[in-house]
């Protein structure tokens, strides 16, 4: 009997949370998957906000908040909801995160007991960023406090100033505060061009601010967000400002394929031993096959190219997880040959609903519906042409 995909490796399923949103903060402490770099991460951000908060920050030139940047789909919004979950006491450190560092940094934080409030800027995205923000911060004070710190009537309308000045020389009086603002890039979407301008003038404000009070923003947007190649039409001198007030952060790819590669695909030495026989045995009947043995081996029984392609459809799809689809599809195709890699065919089959009715991806469907040509382990042979068309049609907006 032939060796089949179960024999070379030790699937684990972990949870996970395909969407972050305010509904469902409280699982995200739970099936949150840390990496040795997301706890680097974690621990400077937390030593950031408890330096700011705490009042131990030396100098009040240069940036203290921070901007979260990264990939579409490497975990910007499940690290924003972990730190949220853990400064406003609302969960306990899981296993992955028993680093001292954070854990000292997490005690110092709750025992400073900053007015931590999570603004997910997906939501009422009609409204004007300093109402929205305005509203969050009042709402949380009365809340926690039963206080009164703005005057209702006063925000609808409110200007980018007036609210800043509220938020900077009333409000951040009262008690340290930490603003963590989520879904920065999709309200974009839904922003014309004045309004992001607005919007990001705002941040730039308070940002600004933060340097010389107890007040701490804390901001994940796309990587290209404020990229001078960005097509949202943000204002280069805003954009320069905006990006003197705040510290970046980037969060690395290699996380997501971590996770997946050494927690979900996991082989024994002996199974990376016969992987390597069977990358041996691909080359020699497809010599052109571009992955080199470690990337094959780290990302079977998935085709190195799902992977690659994972981010750019994201962008295009918000709903796509990778880390889903390996979940979902691994006990389907474990008693598979050994031989037959999951390749884009099945990634374009698992899509082809939400492929096919998004605008963006009409280049992209016709592509993925071409006729296969039939050869050695069908995925492996037909990934080349049809997959670096794929390709193309994602990075020119089809």
């Amino acid at each position: 009997m032939p060796p089949l995909i179960k024999d070379y490796l030790e699937f684990r399923k972990v949870d996970y949370q395909p969407t972050i949103e305010t509904a469902n903060l409280a699982d995200c402490l739970r099936t949150f998957v840390s990496t040795d770099g997301l706890v680097e991460l974690m621990s400077r951000v937390l030593e950031a906000v408890l330096r700011k908060l705490g009042g131990q920050q030396a100098s009040s030139q240069e940036p203290t908040s921070i901007l979260l940047t990264g990939g579409h789909g490497v975990g910007k919004s499940h690290l924003l909801a972990v730190i949220y979950s853990l400064v406003s006491q609302t969960g306990t450190l899981t296993s992955g995160l028993q680093d001292p560092r954070i854990q000292s940094h997490v005690a110092t934080l709750r025992d400073l007991s900053p007015l931590t409030i999570w603004i997910d800027l997906s939501e009422e995205t009609e409204t004007p960023l300093p109402e929205l923000v305005l509203k969050k911060i009042q709402n949380e004070f009365q809340v926690r406090f039963h206080k009164q710190v703005v005057d209702l009537a006063a925000i609808p309308g409110i200007d980018t100033v007036k609210a800043h000045e509220l938020i900077t020389f009333n409000i951040a009086l009262e008690r340290p505060i930490l603003l963590i603002i989520d879904s920065l890039s999709k309200r974009a979407l839904k922003r014309d061009v004045q309004q992001l301008n607005e919007d990001i003038e705002f941040l730039s404000f308070i940002g600004y601010s933060s340097k010389a009070t107890r007040l701490f923003l804390l901001v994940a947007a796309h990587e290209d967000f404020f990229s001078p190649k960005s097509p949202l039409g943000i204002d280069s001198a805003l954009m320069a400002q905006t990006l003197e007030n705040f510290r970046i952060e980037w969060i690395d790819r290699a996380n997501l394929r971590e996770i997946i590669t050494r927690r979900v695909l996991k082989k024994n030495p002996r199974q990376y031993q016969d992987l390597k026989k069977l990358y041996s045995f691909i080359k020699a009947k497809l010599p052109h096959f571009q992955y080199s043995e470690n990337e094959f081996c780290d990302a079977y029984p998935f085709h190195p190219l799902v992977f690659d392609l994972s981010e750019r459809i994201k962008s295009k799809l918000p709903a796509f997880s990778l880390l889903d689809f390996v979940i979902s599809t691994y006990p389907k195709i474990a008693s598979h040959r050994a031989i037959s890699l999951v390749t884009i065919d099945s990634l374009f089959d698992r899509l082809e609903y939400d492929i096919r009715n998004n605008p963006q991806c009409k280049r992209l469907y016709t592509v993925s519906r071409r006729p296969s040509r039939p050869a050695l382990g069908r995925p492996l042979e037909t990934v080349g042409q049809d997959a670096f068309e794929s390709i193309i049609s994602f990075h020119s907006g089809g």
